[in-house]
């Protein structure tokens, strides 16, 4: 668990590395929806950690 302060809105911030084959999707799906890369990567974390019942507060 992050030791450092959260930035606005209680986020942490952190670095990923990604495929190629990965970020062209993801880039390409940032340009379709208008949502930043970092919104679709907080979606699918959140989508997976539902699934997984593993989300802290996850509406069920």
């Amino acid at each position: 668990m992050s030791t450092k302060q959260p930035t606005k809105a209680g986020m942490h911030r952190t670095n990923m590395y990604f495929t190629g084959p990965q970020m062209d999707t993801l880039a390409a799906m940032s340009a379709s929806t208008g949502l930043s890369i970092a919104e679709l990567v907080r979606r699918a974390v959140d989508e997976y950690l539902a699934a997984a019942g593993k989300r802290k507060g996850a509406k069920k």
